[in-house]
């Protein structure tokens, strides 16, 4: 700093960058086939800060315009008072050094501000003859392009001003337009939070088509390739990051279209199975009897449990994930299984469904919702003929109404059963009748087995495993949500028939998203061209995008593109249906390496057990308490090592936490750091109602340390872990401050007494704590507790709000730059434009601002907004009254982790207000008057540990009273607060 304040004084103080300045609007353009190029510059709007990225738009009233793309350019100056002139000629003693040193002072109080100075509009057209373009800026711009047949500037220079490369004018505007457009497609796709269809399909097939080569970044990424128990469960999962890499490769072009699919299927990992748990004589539920042995199996017990469910589900679109946060799209996945499976909840049902279904499961060897599951709904009934006749009735209707629908009798091991379907797959539904059980299922395979248990095969209820998990969590127990999945059903998500058939429909969904982009941008370019041949022809798609090595590929179906084996995306053959019988090399060897990594590293699949369970908070109406138990039983720990070597062992002993603690957490650990002198012990830390900093404002190492000052928050441990003592230099002493106080480096305050060791930025925050900070007995044991209280009218929930709008707010950004990309890039009629989103994205479009995406001007701009922008030239300002999903019905949550030698179990409440349809408590009613949420997890969850478990030797009771800081301090907490785990 001193060095920089000597040089200001005697260095020239003119080092400023120098201004691009406000030149006037400048026209370049050179004509070429199949596209010439032109380029724009508008100089940017006084007050224009940062650099904006601002897309502006383009239309001709001759349709000549095509792929627009811009570039902002920027300058770097300082902010700040203005510097003081100093004119030459001054001698010494007439200001000259006093001017110095003021400028110097104000240089170094400035900062540097980037602003756009202009944007450069690139774009591409067809013809020779002048034409007038429209830009979409704030002044809705008319610009008249004349052509040029060689170079714009004289002597082959580039549009961009760099130096020519191989002497081609043409070629070097078009390399100069790629530069700009590959940028802009490469910030979308970073910045979107939808899958980028659009973007990805448009750079490879401008990219091939045009000869231009495909940037680093936006090449297809091998990593698809790679193995490890991440890249297995993206395959099960079908996330989007692996959708989008098959994506990128089949656009740039797939080199196993031409392999043969001839090589035998590979053989699945080895698995090495437990020995089965010793099971007593455990009650079974009936209808566990008639679920297939393999299948995951969700019981609700009623139908009124099952309408529970639909109904809160259906209050955020049929979509549970929705009560959190909201997608930039929503694949309907609840609405696509009901019409698939042709059950739905009607009015009449809910009247006469609990009279007639006794109990009900959803059953399946899979849950890939949103691409076609082989799944079913099994239902025991209470009355045969009246439950036969409603579903008999709802079928014959759907069959007279849905178009291209047929139901027919087929003979399936035997027994006739009743399938309607349509030819792309929207609709396939069996249904069987075996005594006094229904099952409606979209598998064949799932009805051959359902049929077979009836007549003593495989079934759920003879699984030992199963058996257990009704040891630990008896049937009896009143679940509104009981859910299993084997050992049986979990290897099967990782066998080579479902590992390589998801893969092949990755592929098959990349190849019908293709057709489908390639027939719009073809439609946007004036060529009606739909048949997959013409558009290859034509350069809009990929040589050899029909075929596939299992014989299988796209094909069009009057306005559809559907997979010639799979049926319509969206709606695939169930993979239990699909027999795999040959493969490629490429898949071969791709699973091999799969099989082998379980084989060696996971070794076995452990099953999951999880409980749910409603129950009423009294004295507050519309609230709902939650109780959920989850447990992975039998456990073998030794693949969750990573886990088990930070945990120490199981303990009763809890940290209570001061009343005004809104959140805290705490684990009993270990540590083998410092020679392993550290024993296990209790980390803790706990923060206040406060008002965080924005993380968008914390960026440098300065920044992250004022945050932390700033927070009304501490952590500490018990018994004193005695880490901070080990620093070296002495650094963990400091300066004492007061009893039992120190000042440590940095302006930490650390308190240390009663074994209790406490860090905090503020020492107010550590004396309002000790009072009630205390180590005392819990009725269960754990290894990690956690609680949240009811954020209602607090500093907190202002922030919470605040960050999941900024969030939000980006993806609903996304959203709008998707539909103007498709009016722009593809020439989709703006009133068309969510209808085809929706057709290439196989899924609605959606505001996560609960807005609606609507067309607005602006100045002389049309662009898409949504309506949840409160402040069109501000949409990033958080509007008044705006409350996130999440916010609207959350209550409070306290959970406990704990790990024993062959289980995991998980155990929480949550209470939830709003959830039966009712509307929740205003936020601005104050917190003593609000209901307060669950002090902590019950001790009587269904599932706590049996007598087998036991805990280590010590562990079952508090430590001696002269260890407890302070005496006497675990009295009960005051009201409308929640205590800690």
């Amino acid at each position: 700093m001193l060095i920089r304040f000597v040089l200001l004084l005697i260095g020239p103080l003119a080092v400023l960058p120098a201004a691009l300045g406000q030149e006037p609007i400048s026209v370049l353009a050179i004509a070429g086939e199949p596209f010439g190029v032109a380029r724009v510059r508008l100089p940017s709007q006084s007050g224009e800060s940062g650099a904006a990225h601002q897309s502006v738009s383009v239309t001709d009233a001759e349709g000549r315009v095509y792929y627009p793309a811009t570039r902002s350019l920027t300058e770097t100056r300082r902010s700040g008072p203005p510097l003081v002139d100093i004119p030459p000629g001054r001698g010494v003693g007439e200001g000259r050094l006093l001017g110095r040193i003021t400028n110097a002072v104000r240089l170094l109080q400035s900062e540097e501000v980037e602003r756009t100075v202009a944007h450069d509009v690139w774009f591409l057209f067809r013809g020779s003859e002048p034409f007038t373009a429209v830009l979409g800026d704030a002044h809705r711009t008319r610009v008249t392009i004349t052509p040029q047949a060689g170079s714009a500037r004289g002597g082959g220079a580039p549009l961009g001003g760099g130096a020519v490369r191989g002497g081609d004018p043409h070629r070097t505007a078009l390399l100069d337009w790629w530069s700009v457009y590959t940028e802009s497609v490469a910030r979308n796709i970073r910045n979107g939070d939808y899958p980028p269809l659009v973007e990805t399909y448009l750079a490879a097939m401008l990219s091939g088509r045009l000869a231009l080569p495909l940037p680093e970044e936006l090449q297809a990424d091998a990593g698809e390739e790679a193995t490890s128990i991440a890249t297995t469960l993206e395959l099960v999962a079908g996330t989007e990051q692996m959708r989008n890499r098959v994506l990128e490769r089949v656009a740039q072009g797939d080199t196993e279209r031409d392999a043969s699919a001839d090589l035998p299927v590979p053989a699945p990992p080895q698995w090495q199975l437990p020995p089965p748990p010793i099971v007593s004589d455990v009650a079974v539920e009936p209808i566990a009897s008639r679920v297939p042995a393999d299948c995951f199996y969700l019981r609700f017990g009623s139908f009124t449990n099952y309408l529970w469910f639909r109904d809160l589900s259906n209050q955020y679109g049929g979509d549970i994930t929705r009560m959190v946060t909201l997608r930039g799209f929503d694949y309907g996945a609840t609405r696509r299984t009901e019409a698939r499976l042709v059950l739905k909840a009607t009015e009449l049902s809910r009247v006469m469904g609990p009279t007639v279904v006794d109990d009900m499961a959803f059953v399946g060897s899979d849950m890939f919702l949103t691409e076609g599951p082989s799944i079913g709904v099994l239902m025991k009934a209470k009355n045969v003929f009246l439950l036969g006749t409603s579903l008999r009735n709802d079928r014959n209707q759907a069959a007279r109404t849905i178009p291209g629908a047929t139901m027919r009798d087929v003979e399936i091991d035997g027994k006739t059963v009743s399938f309607l379907s349509t030819p792309d797959n929207r609709v396939r539904s069996f249904m069987v009748n075996d005594g006094e059980y229904f099952f409606v299922s979209t598998s064949e395979t799932l009805v051959r087995q359902f049929l077979e248990t009836g007549r003593g095969g495989a079934s759920l209820a003879d699984n030992e495993q199963f058996r257990y998990a009704r040891e630990l969590m008896p049937s009896e127990t009143d679940y509104t949500m009981f859910a299993f999945f084997s050992t049986g059903f979990l290897q099967g998500l990782v066998s080579p028939q479902y590992q390589i058939e998801l893969r092949r429909r990755l592929y098959a969904t990349a190849d019908i998203a293709l057709v489908q982009l390639a027939q719009t941008a073809a439609a946007g370019e004036g060529q009606r061209l739909t048949e997959i041949d013409a558009l290859i022809a034509a350069g809009f798609l990929p040589a050899g995008i029909g075929r596939r090595p299992d014989g299988s590929g796209p094909i069009v179906a009057g306005a559809e593109v559907i997979d010639s084996r799979r049926g319509s995306r969206g709606s695939f053959l169930p993979i239990a249906d699909v027999e795999v019988t040959g493969v490629t090399p490429e898949e071969a060897a791709w699973y091999a390496e799969r099989a082998d990594f379980y084989s060696r590293q996971w070794q076995q699949m452990d099953p999951i057990i999880a409980g749910l369970r409603r129950v009423e908070v009294p004295g507050a109406a519309g609230w709902e308490r939650l109780e959920i138990h989850t447990e992975v039983a039998p456990l073998v720990p030794e693949k969750y090592g990573w886990i088990a070597e930070q945990l120490g062992p199981p303990t009763r002993v809890a940290i209570r936490f001061a009343p005004d603690d809104i959140a805290a957490i705490q684990a009993h650990v270990v540590s083998d750091q410092m020679g392993g002198s550290i024993p296990p012990h209790h980390l803790f830390a706990a923060i206040k109602d406060t008002l965080p900093p924005n993380p968008a404002e914390i960026e440098g190492l300065l920044d992250k340390y004022r945050a932390l000052k700033s927070l009304a928050a501490y952590v500490g441990g018990w018994p004193q872990p005695g880490i901070v003592d080990q620093l070296p230099l002495g650094l963990g002493n400091g300066r004492p401050v007061g009893p039992g106080m120190s000042r440590l480096i940095g302006g930490v305050y650390r308190y240390q007494g009663g074994g209790f060791s406490i860090l905090s930025f503020m020492p107010d925050v550590i004396h309002a704590s000790l009072p009630y900070l205390a180590a005392a007995e819990a009725v269960e044991p754990a290894q990690v507790r956690l609680h949240v209280d009811n954020l209602q009218g607090t500093q907190l929930e202002q922030w919470v709000s605040e960050q999941l709008y900024a969030r939000n707010y980006q993806t609903s950004l996304a959203g709008a730059r998707l539909l103007d990309s498709l009016t722009q890039q593809l020439k989709v009629d703006q009133d068309a434009a969510a209808e085809v989103a929706a057709t290439l994205l196989d899924a609605e479009l959606q505001c996560p601002l609960g807005g609606e995406y609507v067309l607005r001007s602006d100045g002389g701009a049309t662009r898409w907004v949504s309506t949840a922008w409160a402040d069109a030239s501000s949409p990033e300002v958080m509007p008044a009254g705006y409350t996130p999903p999440l916010l609207r019905w959350f209550r409070g949550t306290a959970a406990r982790l704990t790990q024993y030698d062959a289980r995991l179990v998980l155990d929480a409440v949550v209470d939830m207000e709003g959830a039966d349809g009712r509307v929740p408590a205003s936020p601005e009613q104050p917190p003593a008057q609000r209901q307060s949420p669950a002090q902590e997890v019950p001790g009587n969850l269904p599932g706590n540990a049996p007598a087998g478990d036991t805990l280590p030797p010590g562990t079952s009771s508090l430590p001696p009273p002269s260890e407890i800081l302070p005496a006497g301090a675990t009295t009960p907490r005051g009201p409308g607060r929640k205590a800690s785990l």
